[in-house]
């Protein structure tokens, strides 16, 4: 009876160490035909480092009307009660800016970014909360909150050249002649603004497990999301009565046609005596959808900050917004954007896979040990 007894609890254990040590050597075969680094996908939640503003993107706009270079400055200038001004936002997780992240897989000799980041601009604000930008959403008279916040104007006397429009196909509307512009007012406002980050698999310079590391930044692309909001106010004068009068058909024949695109145009101010009159044209542009090269040469970091990792990727970038066909030849703009994203994730010690497969290779060896004892018993 002893011995049956026993032969019963080989056969029993042996039923289970078998397939324990057939899963172990899995395992281990999995790991050993796998790279040899690993990757965790993680978020670093865009923080305000040490309360100091680093995280943060500015922009340097520039914009033309009808090819002439325009003035910049920003809607609201930077201190007092302004804060940072409207050509500098903030990128942080907030309560009313949720989420903000950089989407990172880190890996023990480099870094890849998956194009999962949504890094929010947070909105332009002073001491008494958001700014006043001009215009409102979509173009709309009036102001909104918004992320940034440009002004352009040139007071001027320039003769406008005939403006092409015979690509817009529209019977009796073939040239556009604005006549002299004598003064100008664009504002631009960009709002829901985010950075997405795009990667294949950049080195990083110090070995396993060991913090600070650096990466080469320019191996990453940046892509953007958002829209801008654009109105453009213009004063302009004729020759005589005879060019105001076509001038202002054309104007509307214009408005007709481009109002499907979500472009409003208004004109105001008419002095039928001096053949004045301000146009007030305000549409939307979205933003493009590609991505381009990051163009900061700087090196982005990974470090080990407290209880957290923390990721530090310096941009530069441009960004044209696409203006609507028909208003493509009257005004142009474009944003550089640059300054330095800053997230942190809880860090993790994650075991490396060497330290996995003899782990394995011992739990599968004592399982043996154990069996062949049993056996032998």
């Amino acid at each position: 009876m002893s011995a049956k007894y026993i032969s019963r609890s080989q056969s029993a254990f042996s039923g289970r160490a078998l397939p324990i040590c057939a899963a172990s050597l899995a395992v281990i075969g999995l790991i050993a035909s796998m790279d040899p680094a690993y990757a965790v996908g993680l978020q670093f939640t865009n923080i305000d480092a040490a309360s100091n503003n680093q995280s943060k993107i500015g922009i340097v706009a520039t914009a033309t009307f009808t090819g002439a270079t325009l003035t910049e400055g920003p809607q609201f200038a930077p201190g007092g009660l302004n804060g940072n001004g409207s050509e500098v936002s903030l990128y942080k997780q907030t309560a009313t800016n949720t989420p903000s992240y950089m989407g990172a897989d880190v890996h023990l000799n480099s870094i890849v970014f998956p194009s999962t980041s949504l890094s929010q601009a947070a909105n332009a604000s002073g001491t008494f909360g958001n700014l006043n930008i001009a215009p409102g959403v979509g173009g709309a008279s009036g102001t909104a909150p918004a992320d940034y916040g440009v002004v352009f104007t040139s007071p001027q006397s320039t003769v406008i050249p005939p403006i092409d429009l015979s690509s817009l196909g529209v019977s009796g509307l073939g040239t556009l002649n604005l006549g002299t512009l004598t003064g100008i007012n664009i504002n631009i406002a960009l709002r829901n603004f985010a950075v997405n980050l795009q990667s294949n698999p950049i080195p990083t310079t110090a070995a396993s497990n060991t913090y600070p590391t650096h990466f080469d930044s320019t191996q990453v692309n940046i892509g953007v999301t958002g829209n801008a909001d654009i109105s453009v106010t213009a004063t302009l004068q004729q020759t005589n009565l005879t060019s105001f009068l076509v001038t202002n058909a054309a104007l509307l024949l214009l408005q007709s046609t481009l109002a499907g695109q979500g472009v409003s145009i208004v004109l105001s101010n008419q002095n039928f005596i001096n053949d004045t009159e301000q146009i007030g044209i305000a549409f939307p542009a979205a933003l493009p959808a590609t991505f381009s090269p990051n163009a900061d040469a700087s090196q982005g970091t990974l470090d080990h900050v407290g209880s957290n990792l923390r990721l530090t990727m310096p941009v530069a970038f441009n960004v044209a917004p696409t203006i609507p066909a028909g208003l493509s030849s009257l005004v142009s703009a474009n944003f550089a954007m640059s300054g330095q994203l800053i997230g942190q994730t809880p860090f993790l010690t994650i075991p490396e896979p060497s330290s996995v497969v003899m782990a394995l290779t011992g739990l599968t060896g004592m399982l043996g040990l154990v069996w062949r004892r049993r056996r032998t018993a």
